[in-house]
């Protein structure tokens, strides 16, 4: 069993789903078994549903163990606490972290009193953490990148780090839940339109078996555009910082083979075209046809 398998096995899981909901959506719109009295149908719906719901449970923990052997995305891992760091690096990133923050004023964020590093942080991005409300905040970087950059190239890292969390990521929230929800809006007009001239009953048929695919497709479009909005946060994110470094630094970091881009980079056909995370020569083709341009 592979990928294509566990992929087909979450389609035909869809498919009994919204074939069980098409059945209750018959059984109760005709006076049938709300209450289950006509206890057959009833027992037929759910066990269709209860089966549905296997296959796309299997699927989904299949799909994930299969990407994982295949090394497209990290096996599961036990959360380890980030290292503090106290070293020579350490100690000069907290400046050059603390001068920046001055300078690029986030919301929350003011200063940031410690450097840590896990091995679960992704490189492309940081995070901010404190372990109760009144103290400081603690810088979170990914360890795989300790001891490999110089001052500057983690000072432009970290300015891209800053100046992306304040790179209109609510707008960019808000593009996609419009994208995801707009075709789901027209499916219920429609069905409201059909109620209000043909009655309930062809509403709720057309809910029941057009509802189902327009949502799988929604998913389908939802994950490429979520690519194509992490391409775009790194063009306004390039555009209030030097871009020349930052492609020069995005270089540097693909020398380095760290595994998760390797991983990254072996993603072909489909799944490289549903991936929503883009890899790194998609981020460097991005900065140089904006540099280009």
């Amino acid at each position: 069993m592979g990928l294509r398998f566990h992929v087909g096995l979450g389609l035909a899981g869809y498919v009994l789903l919204s074939s069980a909901g098409v059945a209750y959506g018959t059984l109760t719109q005709f006076g049938g078994p709300a209450n289950c009295t006509a206890w057959l149908p009833c027992l037929e719906t759910a066990g269709l549903g209860l089966v549905g719901y296997l296959f796309v449970h299997l699927a989904i923990t299949g799909g994930a163990g299969d990407l994982a052997r295949e090394g497209y995305i990290p096996g599961k891992r036990q959360k380890a606490t980030p290292q503090i760091g106290s070293g020579p690096e350490d100690n000069s990133l907290l400046e050059v972290a603390n001068t920046l923050l001055t300078e690029i004023r986030l919301r929350r964020v003011r200063a940031v009193e410690t450097i840590a590093w896990s091995d679960q942080q992704r490189w492309y991005e940081c995070s901010f953490t404190r372990e109760v409300f009144e103290k400081p905040y603690r810088l979170i970087l990914d360890a795989n990148l300790r001891g490999k950059l110089n001052l500057q190239e983690w000072k432009t890292l970290l300015s891209y780090y800053f100046q992306g969390r304040r790179s209109y990521r609510l707008l960019a929230i808000l593009e996609i839940m419009f994208s995801m929800l707009l075709p789901l809006f027209a499916v219920s007009l429609v069905a409201l339109v059909i109620s209000s001239f043909f009655g309930r009953i062809p509403s709720a048929y057309f809910s029941s078996i057009v509802g189902p695919p327009v949502g799988l497709l929604t998913l389908a479009r939802i994950l490429p555009l979520t690519r194509k909005i992490f391409l775009k946060h790194d063009r306004v994110t390039a555009d209030r910082m030097d871009r020349d470094a930052l492609l020069r630094l995005f270089r540097q970091i693909d020398t380095l083979r760290l595994p998760e881009i390797e991983n990254a980079k072996r993603r072909q056909g489909w799944i490289a075209r549903m991936w929503p995370v883009p890899n790194i020569d998609e981020r460097i083709e991005n900065l140089q046809s904006q540099t280009d341009a």
